[in-house]
């Protein structure tokens, strides 16, 4: 990601801005080597090198210019931050403030700390991140300087990051242990917000373009010293990664991982399990780092953070086979530390690698924690699967429990509780193809005959998908998910078993979450016979008022037929093949079809089978129309408009669609 910096003219008209992923940047140069930018000032100087003392003036001060806050899409908060370049930057000599003014006016002047995760520089002052109501539409810096015994203070410029998330996104979704971190330890890595999720510019790519990889040994817990609260915590993961990346000017998000105050993990630094982050005083090699959001100096992270960090790091020490408590020497810091300590733990370092620090991460009031921390980690590898459930016996094919055929269907209880992914993807049937199936339990039997039945009746929350393979390599023979939801059985039988040969049967909960209950029952018997609902239609995609008529394509001779046609005129028949179904209204429209025979009952949902749009013209207004690109791809992206007039996306039917723009 590049900068897009701007300069403030002696007059601050300000109205660009620039879109990084979900969030808003404001990127201002402010240069003092001139009083344009000052507002007001007492005993300064203005020189080649910036503003400083005047004479022999033991203090100055002066403030800058008001400067606007503007953003199209904040909605939780704004984050101001800066690097200052000039000489003599020590921590008695030089003291920035800054206040902003919303609404009511303006608020107090609040101190600005150097940023405990860079080293303090005699010529560059790097300030924390700085958290401001979205209501924020100016701010002010104020600068105090005082002179010293070694130099006079100088202040040449100071780059500004102003930042807004932009607007939330919605709910994100957790991500199972990916390929990404798989391993066979026994605690496993807890569900976590990937990258895209919390919205990094980068999605699941690295930031970084080439990461580098390390032999974790010791684990480092950081707090981020921003506040305890937030309505949108994905929100501020992003805004760490922009303040990582266009402040600090590093390639990523310097964390591993981050733990929020309601226990929720995030993905941090890209590039999968061991890459190198950047968070331990310069020395990060054998590390890896872990942020819990907030800041502890004050207050105790939650109990519900406390029990992420433990989990994660549980994990972690498995994978690594390294103990929370033990004492181990790390090398690039050249100390002796537990395998589990805080960033502050780099302070007494007198590698000659390692960046001097004076940090008080994670915390006062958290770092005593970390002997509780390790003696949590350490409990919990020692209790059996990591205190979680055992796995079931048939979690992996080639452990497949015995089925045994039964001509009448003779259940046999089975639960999917603690299992495991298998990695084969989810079969054609499902509608959640294309991802690796996750709490998946395998049988297997002999065939007695040719033809046979398989059914699952779930518990009540439970929503199966059923497959049917010749082998573990997932070659798939058959499949069923009839589309019900949680509880609804499924089934399907199969003409075509060689006598004699063994075959295997995959059972597991749709979708990416684990099913809030687990346990089903499972047989081998006849043919059922039920029938299997299917149908098609004349025409699925036209223009108001369209005209369809379905055709039931059900097997096992249905004897009953109930459609229900969402949008559609009538709304419902019982005929076997309804004609004339009329759609006036513009829209998208599921199809259901329920059918039965004397052995049993089944349903079949096409969703948004039916798409009917309004009537459009081609050229409207007899405006000349370019294709682009021409042939097209489906796909075109936009990033400049300032020589066209007019943008128009028109769908196969000559109509303005404005629902194929995406901004």
């Amino acid at each position: 990601m590049k900068k897009n910096k701007i300069l403030l003219l002696a007059v601050l008209l300000f109205t660009g801005f620039t879109c990084f992923g979900q969030g808003e940047n404001i990127f201002i140069d402010l240069e003092f080597d001139k009083d344009t930018w000052i507002s007001n000032s007492e005993n300064l100087v203005i020189a080649p090198n910036g503003a400083g003392l005047s004479g022999h003036s033991p203090k100055a001060m002066f403030t800058s210019i008001a400067i606007p806050v503007a953003f199209e899409s904040a909605e939780s908060f704004i984050t101001v931050s800066f690097s200052s370049r000039g000489l003599g930057f020590d921590s008695n000599q030089i003291h920035f403030s800054i206040r902003s003014k919303d609404n009511e006016g303006w608020g107090d002047w609040q101190p600005i700390h150097q940023s405990h995760e860079v080293a303090p520089h005699e010529s560059r002052f790097v300030s924390q991140l700085l958290f401001f109501d979205v209501t924020c539409g100016q701010i002010q810096f104020m600068v105090e300087l005082s002179a010293g015994q070694k130099q006079t203070p100088f202040v040449k410029s100071m780059s500004l990051n102003i930042f807004t998330p932009g607007k939330e996104k919605g709910t994100p979704v957790k991500t199972k242990q990916s390929n990404n971190y798989k391993n066979d330890c026994y605690c496993p890595l807890p569900d976590f917000f990937n990258r895209d999720e919390w919205g990094c510019p980068d999605g699941e790519e690295p930031s970084c373009p080439s990461p580098s990889y390390t032999n974790v040994s010791h684990l480092i817990v950081h707090h981020s010293a921003t506040s305890n609260t937030s309505t949108n915590w994905p929100g501020v993961v992003l805004s760490f990664w922009d303040y990582h990346v266009n402040t600090l000017g590093w390639c990523d998000i310097g964390y591993n991982w981050l733990v929020d105050p309601d226990g929720n993990l995030y993905e941090g630094r890209g590039g999968g399990n061991n890459v190198k982050g950047a968070h331990f005083s310069c020395a990060n090699a054998y590390t890896m780092g872990v942020c819990v959001i907030g800041n502890f100096m004050e207050d105790e992270p939650t109990s519900e953070a406390k029990e992420g960090l433990i989990r994660l790091l549980s994990w972690k020490c498995c994978d690594k086979e390294l103990i929370a408590s033990a004492l181990v020497y790390h090398s690039p810091t050249q100390l002796t530390l537990p395998t589990v300590c805080g960033h502050r733990d780099a302070n007494e370092s007198l590698a000659p690698n390692a960046c001097p620090s004076g940090t008080a991460c994670p915390g006062d009031l958290f770092y005593p924690l970390l002997d509780e921390i390790r003696a949590g980690v350490d409990s919990l590898m020692g209790l059996p699967f990591c205190g979680g459930f055992a796995p079931p016996a048939n979690d992996n094919c080639d452990l497949a429990q015995d089925l045994v055929y039964s001509p009448d269907c003779e259940f046999v209880a089975a639960d999917v509780s603690g299992a495991t992914p298998s990695g084969l993807d989810a079969p054609d049937c499902s509608g959640y193809n294309g991802f690796p199936a996750l709490e998946d339990v395998w049988f297997s039997f002999v065939a007695d005959t040719t033809a046979m039945g398989i059914k699952v009746v779930p518990s009540e929350m439970f929503d199966p998908v059923l497959a049917l393979y010749n082998n573990c390599e997932g070659d798939e023979l058959a499949c069923s998910d009839m589309g019900g939801g949680v509880g609804n059985m499924e089934y399907f039988d199969y003409n075509n078993f060689i006598v004699g040969e063994t075959y295997f049967i995959r059972v597991y909960h749709y979708g990416q979450l684990s099913p809030l209950t687990t346990n089903f029952e499972i047989c081998l018997s006849n043919p059922f016979l039920y029938p299997y609902a299917n149908f098609e239609a004349s025409s699925t995609q036209g223009q108001a008022p369209l005209s369809v008529d379905f055709t039931d394509l059900t097997e096992n001779v249905p004897t009953s037929w109930n459609w229900i046609f969402e949008g559609g005129i009538p709304e419902t028949s019982t005929d076997q093949n309804p004609v004339g179904i009329i759609y006036e209204e513009p829209g998208v429209y599921d199809v259901s079809l329920w059918v039965s025979n004397e052995n049993g009952e089944n349903k079949l949902i096409k969703e948004k089978f039916v798409e009917v749009d309004v009537n459009g013209i081609c050229s409207p207004g007899g405006v000349p129309v370019k294709v682009f690109p021409n042939p097209t791809t489906g796909k075109v992206n936009i990033t400049s408009a300032e020589k066209i007039n007019t943008v128009q996306f028109i769908n196969q039917y000559g109509q303005v669609d404005f629902r194929l723009i995406k901004k």
